[in-house]
């Protein structure tokens, strides 16, 4: 695996992880 591959993974799991938390966020302030 080059570091490329490792760097996309990475921002990938970030991203999903600050989605589903501004998801989250969204759903407690709308209840």
């Amino acid at each position: 695996m080059s570091r490329s591959l490792l760097t996309i993974q990475m921002i990938l799991i970030v991203a999903v992880r600050c989605t589903r938390i501004f998801i989250v966020r969204i759903s407690i302030a709308l209840v």
